[in-house]
Parts: structure tokens; C-alpha cells; sequence
């Protein structure tokens, strides 16, 4: 993760039942994205509570075998890896890739966390991958540098198409051009991009659409790692079907949107199923009006019969990851680490709203955990995103694997799995402008969840100035107002250090935020910032979460979750509108729009003055 807003990733049920299409006509459509390593089905709670499986790839190859007919393209448009244990293989084995092609997909584009573990990183797993479906990243672009080098490699030797960037299927007749594109936002949220860039989307689109047309395509299909949003203007995707013609669908990835009905804008259907495989999706093409004649979000439970082929693959990977990641750590696969007595809150749905986070609190909770568990001494504030709370936990045993999901993102400097905690250092002038940042935007793209600090917001005031109140909890447990001159130590992924100081350049320092050593000197040594234990080893995000699961005390030799997490902290609090509080504790941005208005003011009653005064002066010239 890092990613844009975001839709609810939820399960629909199907649109209609399966039936044995005539093909006459006719191109379907099987397609995934954002599946993010769920190889495995996973556990998730509905509106009512109630804990299912669902998800699983044996069960995924299983609907794909019943919706499959013989004008059949299957196809997904990124982030398939990332997001589970079998990163630790991603590498060594490329589970992913492989599946995917055992799966039998055509086509797949790349995803911005196919980058995790940098370019040179991609490029070993490509190489691991047995058999793997045609890749497209037909925007990105190779320096001379090693790294882009070294993956350029890869994709040749597997027969990616990056040079051409599009290819060709012929079903049944049917001839289906396919190019991938990398879409703005999810290439800024590339963690590890190296020296890898990417073209303009919307040239290289109609770059490949004219070679397509030039080649025959009776239908054009753009796997676009994009997205879409709730409002339609910000929707990438969309943007993409309004500025370049002759796509005909456009599979839209990155923001895990399921879209219940296709977006149509001109002659393009753009179409989303959701992310982790919770669905797969069905869009059944007219070729002759080149319109959706059926459109269905099949979610994938228990009901199907797995995979016998698949499950097996699976289950030889797991004991890879045992073998190959999890023994230094002399944990498994398949540990019980913990048990909840209730469901977390559901993460995507903090995706899209502005709200507070149980599971967010946990994660906050974690990190200060660590950074006293591993030596420190200081009374610490502890700062998550989202992005980096990746899944939620449910009702029941809490195995390795779903602890994992939660805190799955990154790689360390060391070149292990995993990115590691920081420890920072922060005045609470800046603190308040992360709390700043996060009240004025208001949205699930900006996310942050605190241990130790909380602040109250007032939406009456103008943006920029929406902090009415900042608070941190001392080491008694009492809230305090922020010290503005003060440094606090702030632990937080190492991810979030490293984008502290980008938010001064993108605000054209409207907001300035700058990490610090505990000397309070501005620094970018981000090894010095990395948390350490007693033998110098990082600390990482989804270790020290596992190690604060074992924490709780425990009944039959399981820690259990505390109740106090079933409901989420008030960390956030938006106050009724007040006079008295309207000016209170005023930004620096606060400051420069008041006097700004205050100007305008006083040049408005300038000008009236002035034009009464004219308006006098020529009424007594006429008397």
C-alpha cells in the first residue's frame, strides 16, 4: 500500500446465476485486481458480524472454470503480490505469478507493489515465476541504470511485453488486443521505484490503441492500475476513457473499488470487482455494439469446490515460507498468536471515511509497544496510516498469517522482509500540522491513527486552520495541551519517516514538517532513525505487532485481545461550531488567511469610501 480514495471494498451477491453463454457475438471477460497475495481463503465479518471464509485461489480457479466459456480472456490489473506470508517467497518463487498462470490468465499488468522490494527485486521474482501469464506494463520506462536494467532483463527473458507494450489473443475467432498502464497516483505511491519511471498514461495510451486498431483488434482492453473514485473528476480511469478513444474496456485497479454496475463514458466500460479476491468479476462484451450485455461480481466462498491442483501448489508454498522465511523466526505459518472476543473494524471502510480506527489504534498501540520492549525510555507517540494498516482482524483465533496481513508492506535497508519502525523526533508545531493535515482533508486517503496524541477540529474553520486543540498523554496517563516548541519522540513505520519531509515540498511549505534526531537537528540519516533490538537487528512493523498479540495475558495458553480495543478511541473529536474557539490556537496558515480577508476587508471599505466620495463631490459640482 501506499494508495488514492477509495470505494468500499465489499461482497455482492450475484447479479445473476451462471449460464452457458452463446458465444456468437460475444468476448467475456474473467478479471481480478488488488488481490495482494491472498492466495489463501481469509477470514472476514459481514454487516451482521457474522465470520466466513472466503477469497482462496483453488476456490477463484473453480469459478473461473464455470464462467469460463470458448470466447474467454482472463485477465488482472496489478497488485497481485504483496500482502501476505508468502511474500517471504516472492523472490525465491514468485507464488503469485505462478498461480496466475496455472490459473490460467492471459494477461496481467504490474501493480505499484510489485515494486516493494525495489526493481532488482521484481526482476528475481519474475525470473522465478514457472509459466507466468503475458505481462504488460506498457508505460513503464527503463533507465541505464543497474537496477531498471536488470529488470528489463527479467521481463524479456519471461516474455513481457514492454518494448511493444500490447498484445494479441485470438478466442474462438475473436481477436483481443490487450496494453497496462501505471496510473499517476499509484506510481507516486511506488515505495521502491529506483531509477524505473513511467510515461504519460494518456500518450501512451493512444501510442498502443492506434498499434492495436493498425493490428486487427476486434476489441481493445486497457489493465489499468489507476483506478477510479467517488467523485467521478478524480477518477483516473475515467479521465483516461474521456481523453483517448478506441478503448473498449477499461479494467480499473489500485483504489479496490467493486463497482456493482459498469461506468460507461463514451464508448469505454469501465469495470472493478474489488480487492483480495473476494469476487471475481464477469463482463460479457456485445461485439457488435462493443456494450456490456451482462455484467456480474461473483463472490468467492466455500460453495465452490476448490482447486485439487491448485490447493496443492498452495500448500507446498506454505511449507517453502515455513522453511525458507518463517524458521529464523522460529514461528510457522499456520501459529495461533492470539484470540479476539469481537471483530475489528473493517479497513477499507476507514478507506473511505473519515473516522477513527480500532484496528488503527492497535497498530499505533504496537509501535509503542516495541519502542519500550527494544530499550526506550522516553513517553513516545505512536503514528499509523493508512496504507500501512493493510487488513483487520476478526473474531477467533488470530493466526501468524492474519497478523501478518495487517502489517505487511515494505523491506528493510537489511534486505528482509518487512519495513522496520523509526523513531523520530518532532515539535508539536509539527505534530499539529499532521493533525492539521489529516482534519482538513477529512478523507480516507489521509488516514492517521495515534497512541498518546489525540486533537479536536472544527469544520467551521477555513482549511489549513481546522485544529482547534492538540493533545498527548504523559507518562501518568494525563492529557496535556501540545507545547509547540517541545520535542516529542514519535514511532512510526519507517515508510512514514521517510514521507514526513515530502509533505513541505508538495505544500510549497504551507505546512513544513522535518524529522529530527533527539538534539532536535534536522536529519535524513534514516538508518540512524530505525529502531534496533539488542543485537542491532531492525525491529519490524509486522514482528513487533505479533510480539504485542503475544503480549496479553493469556487463557490456555492463547493471549487474548483486551475488550478496551473493541471499540475505537476518540481520537479525532469535531466540535460544534463556537466564537470563542473560532480563533483559538490559530495556524500559521490560519494567520495568513485571516490577514489575507482582513485585507480584502479593508480594501473593500477603501473602495466604497472612495466611490462615495466621488459620488458626493460630483452631486455638489452639479448643485
Amino acid at each position: 500500500m501506499f494508495c488514492a480514495a477509495t470505494m468500499l471494498c465489499c461482497l455482492l451477491a450475484p447479479l445473476s446465476t451462471a449460464q452457458a453463454a452463446d458465444n456468437s457475438g460475444t468476448l467475456r471477460i474473467l478479471f481480478t485486481h488488488d488481490m495482494h497475495d491472498h492466495i489463501l481463503p481469509y477470514k472476514a465479518a459481514d454487516e451482521a458480524g457474522a465470520v466466513s471464509l472466503i477469497g482462496g485461489y483453488a476456490y477463484m480457479k473453480s469459478a473461473m472454470d464455470k464462467y469460463r466459456t470458448d470466447t474467454t480472456v482472463q485477465v488482472d490489473a496489478g497488485d497481485f503480490s504483496m500482502g501476505t506470508l508468502f511474500n517471504g517467497i516472492f523472490e525465491t518463487d514468485a507464488p503469485d505469478l505462478t498461480l496466475l498462470g496455472m490459473m490460467g490468465y492471459d494477461a496481467v499488468t504490474l501493480g505499484n507493489h510489485e515494486f516493494d522490494y525495489g526493481p532488482e527485486g521484481l526482476a528475481k521474482s519474475l525470473l522465478a515465476a514457472k509459466n507466468p501469464p503475458k505481462l504488460l506494463a506498457s508505460n513503464m520506462h527503463f533507465s541505464d541504470e543497474a537496477d531498471s536494467q536488470a529488470l528489463k532483463s527479467a521481463f524479456t527473458k519471461v516474455g513481457g511485453q514492454t518494448g511493444g507494450g500490447t498484445t494479441t489473443f485470438v478466442k474462438n475467432g475473436v481477436q483481443i488486443g490487450i496494453f497496462g498502464l501505471m496510473g499517476d497516483e499509484a506510481s507516486d505511491d511506488i515505495a521502491y521505484p529506483g531509477s524505473v519511471t513511467f510515461d504519460d498514461r494518456f500518450e501512451t495510451a493512444k501510442k498502443f490503441v492506434s498499434a492495436l486498431q493498425q493490428q486487427g483488434a476486434q476489441v481493445i482492453i486497457c489493465l489499468s492500475h489507476s483506478g477510479t473514485a467517488e467523485k467521478m473528476s478524480d477518477s483516473e480511469d475515467v479521465q483516461l476513457a474521456k481523453k483517448v478513444a478506441g478503448i473498449d474496456v477499461i479494467i480499473s485497479a489500485h483504489s479496490h473499488t467493486l463497482l456493482s454496475q459498469p461506468i460507461v463514458v463514451g464508448d469505454t466500460t469501465i469495470v472493478s470487482c474489488g480487492c483480495y479476491g473476494k469476487s471475481l468479476g464477469v463482463l460479457d462484451l456485445d461485439l457488435s455494439t462493443k456494450t456490456a450485455s451482462k455484467y456480474e461480481i461473483v463472490p468467492i466462498t466455500q460453495d465452490f469446490t476448490p482447486d485439487e491442483t491448485i490447493a496443492a501448489q498452495i500448500e507446498s508454498y506454505k511449507k517453502d515460507v515455513d522453511t525458507q522465511f518463517l524458521s529464523k523466526y522460529n514461528l510457522h505459518f499456520d501459529d495461533v498468536v492470539a484470540k479476539s472476543g469481537f471483530n475489528f473494524d473493517d479497513i477499507n471502510i476507514n478507506y473511505e471515511q473519515f473516522r477513527d480506527s480500532n484496528m488503527g489504534d492497535f497498530v499505533a498501540d504496537a509501535h509503542v509497544y516495541a519502542y519500550k520492549k527494544h530499550g526506550g525510555t522516553e513517553n513516545a507517540i505512536g503514528i499509523s496510516a493508512k496504507g500501512i494498516v493493510r487488513d483487520a482482524l476478526c473474531k477467533g483465533d488470530v493466526t501468524l498469517n492474519d497478523a501478518y496481513s495487517v502489517t505487511s508492506v515494505g523491506r528493510g535497508e537489511d534486505g528482509t522482509i518487512g519495513d522496520p519502525l523509526a523513531l523520530v523526533y518532532l515539535n508539536g508545531n509539527e505534530l499539529r500540522q499532521t493533525c492539521e493535515i489529516v482534519a482538513s482533508m477529512q478523507s480516507g486517503n489521509t488516514q492517521m491513527y495515534f497512541s498518546g496524541m489525540k486533537y479536536t477540529y472544527m469544520d467551521a474553520r477555513p482549511f489549513g486552520d481546522k485544529v482547534v486543540d492538540v493533545e498527548v498523554q504523559d507518562e501518568n496517563g494525563n492529557w496535556q495541551s501540545i507545547e509547540s516548541g517541545k520535542l516529542y519522540p514519535v514511532v512510526c513505520n519507517l515508510y512514514i519517516a521517510q514521507m514526513l519531509p515530502v509533505v513541505t515540498k508538495q505544500t510549497h511549505k504551507l505546512f513544513s514538517i522535518t524529522p529530527k534526531d533527539k538534539n532536535g537537528n534536522a536529519t535524513t540519516d534514516y538508518e540512524a532513525m530505525t529502531l534496533r533490538d539488542s543485537l542491532g537487528r531492525e525491529v519490524k512493523d509486522w514482528t513487533s505487532f505479533v510480539e504485542y498479540l503475544q503480549s496479553f495475558p493469556k487463557e490456555d495458553g492463547v493471549s487474548v485481545i483486551p475488550d478496551s480495543y473493541q471499540t475505537a478511541r476518540a481520537t479525532k473529536t469535531a466540535l460544534p461550531f463556537s466564537l470563542s474557539q473560532y480563533f483559538s490556537h490559530t495556524s500559521r496558515l490560519g494567520v495568513m488567511i485571516y490577514a489575507a480577508l482582513t485585507l480584502v476587508v479593508v480594501l473593500a471599505v477603501f473602495i466604497v469610501r472612495k466611490v462615495g466620495k466621488k459620488k458626493k463631490h460630483k452631486a455638489l459640482t452639479k448643485k
